[in-house]
């Protein structure tokens, strides 16, 4: 603490002077250049946003089939994009279905599909009334999260969770 009241004695006098000494042209020349500084980082980064989510793969749901009884049900994921890598899928609306085929780590190539099944633990029956949540990556390391809603055709366009 004593350290820094000898250097605010020492130098604050030297740095009230500067900044007094200071002219308008100056000031807006120190002002622009710490705006620059604050602004560059946010454009590269919501330029590199927007490359990632230009470079995602296309990911859609193909078929949905219910079994007659409905109890179970076969989803159909096709891939029209770059290479995906599968990592998670969740089921938002429904806590009684649950997912039977391995999804993490599954990779869809470009033009490829993949079949999910899935199965209801309860005595009710599957409808189309929740929504499936994909996670997945791209080639160069972006994870992606997708909604789509069961009961509408059009799937949610693909968020940014982490990108490199």
């Amino acid at each position: 603490m004593e350290q820094a009241e000898n250097i605010l004695e020492e130098y604050g006098p030297k740095v009230e002077a500067f900044i007094a000494s200071l002219s308008w042209v100056e000031w807006s020349i120190a002002g622009g250049s710490l705006f620059l500084l604050i602004l560059i980082p946010v454009i590269v980064k919501q330029t590199r946003k927007r490359k990632a989510l230009r470079m995602a793969p296309k990911l859609a749901i193909e078929g949905f089939q219910i079994s007659p009884l409905g109890k179970d049900a076969f989803l159909k994921i096709k891939n029209s994009g770059d290479k995906a890598v599968l990592s998670k899928l969740d089921i938002k609306g429904r806590s009684d279905i649950e997912v039977t085929s391995a999804v993490a780590g599954h990779t869809l190539e470009k033009d490829n599909d993949y079949g999910v099944l899935l199965h209801i633990n309860t005595n009710g029956s599957i409808k189309r009334n929740f929504t499936i949540e994909l996670t997945y990556l791209n080639q160069n390391g972006t994870v992606y999260k997708q909604r789509f809603p069961l009961a509408y055709d059009a799937p949610s366009k693909p968020k940014i969770v982490r990108y490199k």
